[in-house]
């Protein structure tokens, strides 16, 4: 039952410059104003309990609006945690696999691959994990 008025105002400076006012004014009461309410008595007997039950009923929806639109919030807060976690996790299981290859591979003689290997993983989980922060902020 919003209502919505506006004004606007042409002013003139002493500069002879024309600037235009634009006042938008929303009015998002639930009731009627009592003057309405009473003009709308006269009208009819029954529309009082009808508005009251029509407020109400408004009312109702606009707080489980909220309410859902809290919830959607708090699901989603609960799996962006979620994902850091694994993904926390999942770059730890990457980097001991890799640190493991790269001992395998410095074991058997490959010293350039190991070294490689090694600074080329932390290197890249340490450049993902910094972009992630980056990209969050």
């Amino acid at each position: 039952m919003a209502k919505k008025a506006e004004q606007t105002q042409i002013r003139q400076n002493e500069d002879g410059k024309v600037s235009a006012i634009r006042n938008t004014i929303i009015d998002d009461n639930y009731l009627p104003s009592a003057d309405e309410l009473q003009k709308y008595q006269n009208i009819s007997k029954d529309i009082i309990p009808w508005i009251m039950d029509r407020v109400e009923k408004e009312q109702n929806a606009r707080l489980k609006f909220n309410d859902d639109n809290m919830n959607l919030a708090k699901k989603d807060l609960k799996f962006r945690q979620l994902y850091d976690i694994i993904a926390l996790i999942l770059a730890f299981v990457l980097v001991i696999i890799a640190l493991a290859a790269t001992i395998w591979l410095l074991i058997e003689g490959y010293n350039i691959a190991g070294t490689f290997l090694a600074g080329g993983t932390i290197a890249v989980v340490v450049y993902a994990l910094l972009d992630k922060r980056k990209t969050e902020n």
